[in-house]
């Protein structure tokens, strides 16, 4: 088991907090109770956070700027990668968060490593544990019981996708245990239920995402990619996964392409399904163009009209926030959490129906009218520096970890008495 701990480095966040209330947002504003002044006169606390792994990807987005984020306001942090590190997990280390890695077995195998994360949160000494990965569920409800320590599921699981036996099996027997959950999206609260979280146990805190320091003006947008040319250019941000659907992508912006020829799309991600989208966008003759993975989408976002996602399966997607934060329009399916994000016909368009040609009708909508665009992604800023900024989420996790914490104390205070 490795441990490393390095010099702090932390990220450029802005220190603004304004706040905001929006109907359809159940979360406590927790600008009154954020710092270890603030909290009842309880300490920051110190979070535990358990992975199975932190590759890319959109969760894996959001930790990277929160756990530094965390720690700027006074929280300790600790990572624990149980079953791989990842690109994620190398540069939370970059930023000195302290990094822990098992080498454990994928899977309900990973139940074997109980042992091992029992003595590091006894030497550790957490005021909470956070999971997220079903293996990791199990895990930290079963050594938050023994000592304990309140267990916090973060729930970014796709609203309707079904989980695998174990995978269920695992998440069912947190819930049992007492485990509290984060949400991202409100649209999560139903299936959460079928699980066996009660109500009370769940609490939504949409996801945030940083101001883009490459954020300008839209009219002093260098050209830096050799695909980058005359038109509407169309960006999807994903991982090149089956939920993702970017057949649908590529397949929209070919019949988007025969109305209007200035459009174009580009796809920034990796994954599985690289040569079979490669070899689609050769049959359908779509102007589209495979980016690859970049570790700062927002630098390409910035350069893009519209911003587009084809899932069928999402909760409450980092890459529509990112474009929200950049001010540009979206287009996307209305899946999960999705129309808590994007404001139909204000902040960008959402498709009629799960089907290319519905993408594409809203993809050409938005092309043939850049007055729109702008409306659209000026109001989509706003919306973003209301709701979905990272310092906003910072405070949010800090309060209700915070209140997780001293909840368990007391607890444990009374159960010594």
């Amino acid at each position: 088991m490795g441990f490393s701990r390095q010099r702090p480095c932390t990220l450029s966040i802005a220190q603004s907090r304004r706040q905001t209330t929006d109907s359809r947002m159940k979360i406590t504003d927790p600008r009154t109770a954020t710092t270890s002044l603030d909290r009842g006169g309880h300490s920051s606390p110190r979070i535990l956070f358990l992975c199975s792994q932190l590759g890319v990807g959109g969760v894996e987005r959001l930790w990277a700027s929160l756990l530094p984020s965390l720690e700027d306001e006074g929280a300790t942090v600790t990572l624990v990668a149980l079953n791989k590190t990842g690109a994620t997990y190398d540069l939370l280390q970059q930023h000195g968060i302290a990094t822990h890695f098992i080498d454990a077995p994928d899977g309900p195998l990973a139940l074997s490593q109980v042992p091992k994360i029992l003595r590091l949160v006894r030497a550790q000494r957490p005021t909470v544990i956070m999971t997220f990965g079903p293996s990791t569920f199990a895990i930290g409800a079963i050594v938050g019981r023994l000592t304990r320590v309140p267990s916090v599921i973060n729930w970014h699981q796709g609203v309707g996708l079904r989980l695998r036996p174990t995978s269920r099996l695992a998440t069912k027997l947190a819930a049992r245990l007492g485990s509290r959950v984060i949400a991202v999206s409100d649209a999560n609260r139903p299936d959460l239920m079928k699980l066996g979280f009660m109500s009370g146990k769940i609490v939504v805190i949409p996801n945030g995402v940083v101001d883009p320091p490459v954020r300008k003006a839209r009219a002093d947008r260098p050209s830096v990619r050799p695909t980058q040319g005359k038109g509407t250019l169309v960006l999807a941000v994903a991982r090149l996964s089956p939920e993702k659907r970017l057949e649908r992508f590529i397949e929209a912006l070919a019949i988007a392409s025969d109305r209007d020829p200035s459009v174009r799309g580009e796809i920034v991600g990796s994954g599985p399904l690289e040569s079979e989208l490669r070899t689609l966008i050769t049959m359908t003759k779509a102007p589209v163009a495979l980016i690859g993975f970049h570790p700062e989408p927002t630098e390409l976002m910035i350069k893009a009209d519209i911003v587009c996602l084809t899932s069928d399966y999402e909760t409450a997607p980092l890459a529509l926030m990112e474009a929200a934060a950049c001010g540009i329009p979206t287009v996307s399916t209305n899946v999960g959490g999705v129309s808590e994000i994007v404001e139909h016909g204000t902040t960008g368009l959402l498709a009629k129906e799960l089907t290319s040609e519905a993408v594409a009708n809203a993809i050409v909508e938005l092309a043939s009218d850049p007055d729109s665009r702008r409306e659209m992604g000026a109001a989509a800023r706003d919306r973003w520096s209301r709701l979905f900024s990272l310092e906003r989420t910072r405070d949010a996790y800090l309060y209700w970890l915070g209140s997780s914490s001293a909840e368990a104390a007391a607890w444990r205070g009374l159960y010594a008495g």
